[in-house]
């Protein structure tokens, strides 16, 4: 799916460059109108940049969602609500700074050249990226419903025309339609087979696309299916045992976590007020769960429940009813999380990771589904990829589903994945999504 992937970084690009020069021209705009605008480049230069990682984080440009106009403005409107919040201590701290008037019609220019940049480019994703014919090696049967599934992802775009239990002279002839075909090879027990080997390499030899369906679902999907992994076993293993960590992300978890407790502070007070208003002491939750290579260690929220004499573990639905009325507020805001801080500086956890388990838990996991044990090679996270892209795990099913994600964080981890996370966790925390 590079083709396609790179016609999308194309448009995006493009989208950046137009935006880029909208945004030139609002400014120039304002200049005719108030003649001021020249005083506060830096300004308009940080809002501007505010405002694309504003969007990002609220997911304003995904051409591979389905359009909805809805979806659009507001993903647009909480992006630049979030630049301008951003923006105003800045320009406040560094004067001369733009008047209320001006400032508030930059604000409604950025927005529309948002609106607009977004409409703009899912029509051309839609009516300008080619589709791409793929041929793939493997059995439909196995195969079938996981491609379906990328084909959904990619809005249509992939157009599977055959599939093949491949001989070396079937291969071959693909090579005649090889600008509009690819080529997915479903099954890595095919180049077990000297003669399929040799034909495939062949095709990339003359410039066929050729790529295992491990990278294709993994990629599009964003997660790596227990079934897929699996199946691609010997190559999935060495990945992960591969991995180490990243000391930068060690570096901006002490940063952003000083940073987070620093602001929060007020909150984390008051926080403290209204739970010994609400049910008393104790103001914080302690419990086991199990982090990096194994390790338990105790873990901090705000307690949400009511304390209660026998505890037996289990999913959050299972506990609900001992909720207090302040717990469901926090949970549903995720403020109870708050005090994890704590737990990110003194090296326990990661801002971002795969969420800590119980050690029961843990335990029955790690028996019952494989790969399991592999989210154990990184620090658990406050945040992570499984929990924006994916909702609450109440059961077996759910976990392995789950799982599924925090796999792909694992394998693919990166300074530049944990920095897209925290950005994503923007909207995940605003929508509430996921919180039980």
């Amino acid at each position: 799916m590079r083709a396609i992937y790179k016609s999308l970084w194309i448009l995006n690009t493009l989208v950046f460059i137009s935006s880029t020069v909208l945004y030139v021209v609002a400014i120039i705009g304002i200049n005719v109108l108030v003649g001021i605008a020249d005083k506060h480049v830096v300004h308009y230069v940080f809002f501007y940049f505010a405002t694309l990682l504003g969007v990002y984080a609220f997911q304003g440009n995904d051409f591979l969602k389905p359009f909805d106009v809805n979806r659009v403005f507001i993903s647009t409107a909480a992006g630049v609500i979030l630049a301008t919040l951003v923006t105003i201590p800045f320009m406040l701290l560094l004067k001369p700074h733009p008047s209320k008037a001006v400032f508030s019609l930059l604000v409604m220019m950025t927005f529309g050249i948002a609106v607009l940049s977004s409409i703009l480019g899912d029509f051309c994703f839609k009516k300008w990226v080619p589709s791409r014919e793929i041929i793939v090696v493997g059995d439909v049967d196995k195969w079938g419903p996981t491609l379906d599934e990328v084909n959904k992802a990619l809005q249509g775009k992939m157009k599977i025309v055959s599939w093949l239990n491949p001989t070396a002279e079937s291969l071959i002839a693909i090579a005649n339609n090889k600008n509009k075909t690819s080529v997915i090879v479903a099954d890595p027990g095919y180049y077990t087979d000297e003669t399929i080997k040799n034909a495939l390499d062949w095709l990339k030899d003359k410039g066929c696309p050729v790529e295992m369906l491990s990278r294709v679902v993994e990629e599009t999907l964003g997660r790596i299916p227990i079934h897929v992994a699996q199946a691609f076993k010997n190559y999935y293993e060495m990945a992960f045992h591969m991995v180490s960590p990243d000391p930068r992300q060690r570096v901006a978890d002490i940063i952003l976590s000083l940073i987070g407790i620093f602001i929060g502070l007020p909150i984390i007070v008051i926080i403290a007020i209204v739970i010994f208003i609400d049910s008393g002491f104790p103001i914080l939750y302690k419990q086991k769960r199990v982090g990096k290579d194994g390790e338990v260690f105790t873990i901090h929220k705000f307690r949400t429940m009511r304390e209660r004499e026998n505890y037996e573990i289990g999913f959050a639905d299972d506990h609900a009813c001992y909720i207090t009325r302040v717990g469901k507020v926090l949970r549903k805001t995720r403020l109870d999380e708050i005090p994890q801080l704590w737990d990110v500086l003194r090296g326990k956890m990661s801002l971002v990771g795969p969420r800590p388990e119980q050690p029961d838990f843990e335990r029955q996991f790690a028996e019952e589904i494989p790969f399991y044990r592999y989210r154990r090679l990184v620090k658990p996270g406050i945040t992570g990829w499984a929990q924006i892209r994916y909702s609450y795990a109440a059961s077996v099913e759910e976990t392995k589903k789950k799982l599924e994600y925090d796999l792909y964080y694992v394998k693919n981890l990166s300074l530049t994945l944990y920095l897209q996370i925290i950005l994503w966790t923007a909207e995940t925390i605003l929508t509430m999504r996921g919180a039980r």
